[in-house]
């Protein structure tokens, strides 16, 4: 018996939602119209510019004006910087990628979690790259000609000597 009513109850609730449904559609229709019919009556405008109407069919109906879109503002460029870096980045894999995540995923690890492991392995090598060039850039300096900067006392602390120095 309380089965029963549960049920009775159940399509009640379920008749109701449906109602409700129809009903705003309706109103959504209504509402459309109204728009349709409001977008479709001329006015005149009073004064000297009383002469004009909204074209016209040649049954004297107004005719529909094509809507136009409005333009798009150019996009600005957003300068670099970690500031203006997304908060989500998404993109879709191909099956490349695919093949490279699967290949290099860990057991139990999300793909972000792999994708912030690649994040830090690329900033070692442009790290890398970078200490690279530094080094063919300073590969023919001779610091054996210039006076030290600093040496060791006899207690074995550092001594800096650039400060009896000239222009340092």
């Amino acid at each position: 018996m309380a089965t029963t009513k549960k049920a009775a109850a159940k399509t009640a609730a379920t008749k109701k939602a449906t109602a409700k449904a129809a009903s705003t559609k309706k109103a959504a229709a209504r509402t459309a119209t109204t728009k349709r019919a409001t977008a479709k009556t001329a006015t005149r405008t009073s004064g000297a510019a009383s002469s004009f109407l909204a074209p016209t069919t040649a049954s004297g109906r107004i005719a529909e004006q094509p809507q136009r879109r409005a333009r798009a503002a150019p996009k600005k460029q957003q300068p670099q910087g970690p500031e203006n870096v997304a908060n989500t980045v998404a993109f879709r894999t191909n099956d490349e990628d695919k093949r490279i995540i699967a290949t290099l995923i860990r057991d139990g690890e999300a793909a972000s979690d792999l994708l912030r492991r690649a994040l830090r392995v690329m900033e070692r090598d442009a790290a890398r790259e970078r200490m690279y060039a530094d080094m063919a850039r300073l590969a023919s300096e001779d610091l054996s000609d210039e006076p030290d900067d600093w040496e060791l006392d006899d207690s074995g602390k550092i001594v800096d000597l650039r400060a009896g120095r000239s222009g340092s």
